[in-house]
Protein backbone atom coordinates (compact mmCIF):
# COMPACT_ATOMS: atom_id res chain seq x y z
CA UNK A 1 0.00 0.00 0.00
CA UNK A 2 1.45 3.27 -1.11
CA UNK A 3 1.89 5.85 2.04
CA UNK A 4 0.59 9.24 1.61
CA UNK A 5 2.70 11.72 -0.82
CA UNK A 6 3.76 14.88 1.22
CA UNK A 7 4.13 17.56 -2.02
CA UNK A 8 5.48 20.62 -1.79
CA UNK A 9 4.31 22.82 -4.75
CA UNK A 10 4.00 26.43 -3.65
CA UNK A 11 6.93 28.51 -3.66
CA UNK A 12 7.64 29.38 -0.02
CA UNK A 13 6.96 25.84 1.07
CA UNK A 14 9.50 24.87 -1.83
CA UNK A 15 12.19 27.28 -0.61
CA UNK A 16 11.30 26.52 3.15
CA UNK A 17 12.22 22.31 2.30
CA UNK A 18 14.73 22.93 0.01
CA UNK A 19 16.44 25.10 2.94
CA UNK A 20 16.03 22.74 5.37
CA UNK A 21 17.97 20.17 3.04
CA UNK A 22 20.91 22.73 2.21
CA UNK A 23 19.58 23.15 -1.20
CA UNK A 24 17.93 25.81 -3.55
CA UNK A 25 15.83 26.29 -6.60
CA UNK A 26 18.34 27.55 -9.04
CA UNK A 27 20.92 25.19 -8.68
CA UNK A 28 18.87 22.06 -8.98
CA UNK A 29 17.38 23.79 -11.89
CA UNK A 30 20.10 24.33 -13.58
CA UNK A 31 21.07 20.45 -12.97
CA UNK A 32 18.45 20.09 -14.66
CA UNK A 33 18.58 22.62 -17.86
CA UNK A 34 21.92 20.92 -18.17
CA UNK A 35 20.04 17.54 -18.75
CA UNK A 36 18.77 19.47 -22.50
CA UNK A 37 22.02 21.29 -23.42
CA UNK A 38 24.18 18.08 -23.31
CA UNK A 39 21.11 16.46 -25.14
CA UNK A 40 21.31 18.99 -27.92
CA UNK A 41 24.97 18.83 -28.37
CA UNK A 42 24.26 15.56 -30.00
CA UNK A 43 24.21 14.75 -33.74
CA UNK A 44 22.64 11.98 -35.66
CA UNK A 45 26.06 10.55 -35.86
CA UNK A 46 25.91 9.58 -31.75
CA UNK A 47 24.52 6.27 -30.95
CA UNK A 48 21.21 6.11 -30.69
CA UNK A 49 20.94 5.93 -26.54
CA UNK A 50 23.42 8.66 -26.76
CA UNK A 51 21.27 12.02 -25.87
CA UNK A 52 19.83 10.24 -22.97
CA UNK A 53 23.31 9.20 -21.10
CA UNK A 54 24.65 12.32 -22.40
CA UNK A 55 21.99 14.62 -20.11
CA UNK A 56 21.64 12.51 -17.43
CA UNK A 57 25.37 12.48 -17.46
CA UNK A 58 25.38 16.16 -17.55
CA UNK A 59 22.45 16.98 -14.74
CA UNK A 60 24.77 14.76 -12.38
CA UNK A 61 27.99 16.38 -13.12
CA UNK A 62 26.11 19.98 -12.80
CA UNK A 63 24.94 19.25 -9.12
CA UNK A 64 28.10 17.68 -7.86
CA UNK A 65 29.69 20.70 -8.94
CA UNK A 66 27.40 23.23 -7.18
CA UNK A 67 27.19 20.93 -4.05
CA UNK A 68 31.13 20.06 -3.52
CA UNK A 69 31.96 23.64 -3.21
CA UNK A 70 29.68 23.54 -0.37
CA UNK A 71 31.38 20.53 1.38
CA UNK A 72 29.16 17.73 0.05
CA UNK A 73 30.92 14.49 -1.59
CA UNK A 74 30.77 13.06 -4.56
CA UNK A 75 30.67 8.90 -3.78
CA UNK A 76 30.31 6.31 -5.86
CA UNK A 77 28.01 3.55 -4.86
CA UNK A 78 28.93 0.25 -6.94
CA UNK A 79 28.85 2.59 -10.15
CA UNK A 80 25.61 4.85 -8.67
CA UNK A 81 26.91 8.20 -8.73
CA UNK A 82 25.73 10.05 -5.43
CA UNK A 83 26.51 13.66 -4.07
CA UNK A 84 26.36 12.81 -0.17
CA UNK A 85 25.67 15.48 2.59
CA UNK A 86 26.78 13.90 5.76
CA UNK A 87 26.21 16.66 7.99
CA UNK A 88 22.49 16.20 7.32
CA UNK A 89 22.73 12.36 5.97
CA UNK A 90 21.06 12.61 2.93
CA UNK A 91 22.47 11.52 -0.81
CA UNK A 92 21.21 12.50 -3.98
CA UNK A 93 21.04 10.35 -7.29
CA UNK A 94 19.92 11.70 -10.80
CA UNK A 95 17.73 10.23 -12.93
CA UNK A 96 15.11 10.69 -16.02
CA UNK A 97 11.78 11.04 -15.11
CA UNK A 98 8.70 9.87 -17.02
CA UNK A 99 6.04 12.81 -18.99
CA UNK A 100 4.59 12.88 -15.47
CA UNK A 101 7.90 14.10 -13.35
CA UNK A 102 6.83 18.32 -12.11
CA UNK A 103 3.26 17.65 -11.95
CA UNK A 104 2.14 17.53 -8.62
CA UNK A 105 -1.10 15.77 -9.67
CA UNK A 106 0.17 12.44 -11.04
CA UNK A 107 2.57 10.39 -9.66
CA UNK A 108 5.58 9.55 -11.70
CA UNK A 109 7.66 6.88 -12.06
CA UNK A 110 11.81 6.29 -13.34
CA UNK A 111 12.21 5.78 -16.96
CA UNK A 112 14.35 2.72 -16.86
CA UNK A 113 14.39 0.52 -13.99
CA UNK A 114 16.97 0.42 -11.14
CA UNK A 115 19.86 -1.89 -9.88
CA UNK A 116 20.43 -3.25 -6.15
CA UNK A 117 21.68 -0.52 -5.04
CA UNK A 118 18.74 1.83 -5.59
CA UNK A 119 16.62 -0.99 -4.00
CA UNK A 120 18.31 -0.21 -0.44
CA UNK A 121 18.59 2.75 -0.93
CA UNK A 122 14.57 2.69 -0.89
CA UNK A 123 14.20 0.30 1.82
CA UNK A 124 16.60 2.08 4.26
CA UNK A 125 14.33 5.66 2.93
CA UNK A 126 11.07 3.38 4.15
CA UNK A 127 12.37 2.15 7.25
CA UNK A 128 13.38 5.53 8.16
CA UNK A 129 9.94 6.99 7.36
CA UNK A 130 7.69 4.41 8.27
CA UNK A 131 9.52 5.01 12.29
CA UNK A 132 6.84 7.77 12.64
CA UNK A 133 2.91 8.36 12.03
CA UNK A 134 1.72 10.69 9.77
CA UNK A 135 0.39 12.63 12.09
CA UNK A 136 3.61 13.46 14.27
CA UNK A 137 5.43 14.29 10.77
CA UNK A 138 5.57 18.15 10.69
CA UNK A 139 5.14 20.57 7.75
CA UNK A 140 8.43 20.44 6.83
CA UNK A 141 10.85 17.92 8.17
CA UNK A 142 14.57 18.46 8.22
CA UNK A 143 16.21 14.80 7.13
CA UNK A 144 18.70 15.49 9.97
CA UNK A 145 15.94 15.42 12.39
CA UNK A 146 15.28 11.75 11.40
CA UNK A 147 17.44 10.41 13.89
CA UNK A 148 18.39 6.89 12.17
CA UNK A 149 22.05 6.52 11.30
CA UNK A 150 21.61 5.78 7.30
CA UNK A 151 21.07 8.38 5.22
CA UNK A 152 17.91 9.09 3.27
CA UNK A 153 18.70 9.12 -0.28
CA UNK A 154 16.35 11.61 -2.40
CA UNK A 155 16.49 11.61 -6.53
CA UNK A 156 16.30 14.47 -8.73
CA UNK A 157 13.94 13.56 -11.60
CA UNK A 158 14.50 15.01 -14.77
CA UNK A 159 12.40 15.09 -17.89
CA UNK A 160 13.10 16.89 -21.15
CA UNK A 161 10.39 17.55 -23.53
CA UNK A 162 11.20 17.91 -27.03
CA UNK A 163 8.91 19.90 -29.29
CA UNK A 164 9.10 18.60 -32.88
CA UNK A 165 6.78 21.86 -34.69
CA UNK A 166 9.08 23.55 -37.11
CA UNK A 167 7.90 26.90 -36.58
CA UNK A 168 8.09 28.58 -32.93
CA UNK A 169 9.03 24.94 -30.83
CA UNK A 170 8.26 24.96 -27.17
CA UNK A 171 10.88 22.93 -25.14
CA UNK A 172 10.37 22.29 -21.95
CA UNK A 173 12.28 20.54 -18.72
CA UNK A 174 10.42 19.78 -15.65
CA UNK A 175 12.09 18.37 -12.65
CA UNK A 176 11.29 17.45 -8.90
CA UNK A 177 13.35 16.56 -6.05
CA UNK A 178 11.70 13.89 -4.49
CA UNK A 179 12.12 11.03 -1.56
CA UNK A 180 12.06 7.42 -3.02
CA UNK A 181 10.17 4.74 -0.92
CA UNK A 182 9.11 1.55 -3.48
CA UNK A 183 9.58 0.25 -6.64
CA UNK A 184 7.35 -1.49 -9.06
CA UNK A 185 7.58 -5.02 -9.96
CA UNK A 186 9.94 -4.21 -13.24
CA UNK A 187 12.42 -1.84 -10.97
CA UNK A 188 11.39 1.47 -11.77
CA UNK A 189 10.92 3.92 -8.91
CA UNK A 190 7.01 4.68 -8.46
CA UNK A 191 6.14 5.37 -4.78
CA UNK A 192 7.47 8.59 -3.04
CA UNK A 193 7.30 9.43 0.18
CA UNK A 194 7.85 13.48 -0.32
CA UNK A 195 8.07 15.44 -4.01
CA UNK A 196 9.59 18.88 -3.90
CA UNK A 197 7.84 20.25 -7.10
CA UNK A 198 10.30 22.83 -9.14
CA UNK A 199 9.36 25.26 -11.61
CA UNK A 200 9.19 24.47 -15.18
CA UNK A 201 11.82 25.16 -17.05
CA UNK A 202 10.76 26.78 -20.88
CA UNK A 203 13.69 26.68 -23.26
CA UNK A 204 13.43 29.49 -25.39
CA UNK A 205 15.60 28.82 -29.17
CA UNK A 206 16.91 32.44 -28.69
CA UNK A 207 18.75 31.37 -25.89
CA UNK A 208 20.56 28.41 -27.35
CA UNK A 209 23.42 28.18 -29.78
CA UNK A 210 22.50 29.93 -33.42
CA UNK A 211 22.24 26.73 -35.34
CA UNK A 212 19.77 23.31 -35.33
CA UNK A 213 21.41 20.69 -33.82
CA UNK A 214 20.01 17.10 -35.16
CA UNK A 215 19.38 14.54 -32.07
CA UNK A 216 19.41 10.69 -32.67
CA UNK A 217 17.04 9.10 -35.01
CA UNK A 218 13.82 9.67 -34.50
CA UNK A 219 14.95 12.26 -31.84
CA UNK A 220 15.32 15.43 -33.03
CA UNK A 221 15.42 19.22 -31.53
CA UNK A 222 14.97 22.33 -33.56
CA UNK A 223 17.07 25.18 -32.38
CA UNK A 224 14.85 27.82 -34.45
CA UNK A 225 14.94 32.10 -33.98
CA UNK A 226 12.29 33.88 -34.32
CA UNK A 227 11.33 35.45 -37.29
Amino acid sequence: MHQKIITYKEPQDVKTTLDSLGLNVNELQDAAKANFLAQASCTANDAPTAPGFIGWNASVKTIREYLIVRGWESKNIKNSPRIVNTDKSISIMVATGDDATGNPSIIPKTKSHKGATTRTAIYNNEAQTSLFPEEAIPHVIPVVSIGHSTSSTWVLLVHVYIDKAIEKPRHYVRCELSMPVGMDDTGHIDNWRERIILPEITINPDDLIDKVEDFAPEQEIILQRKA
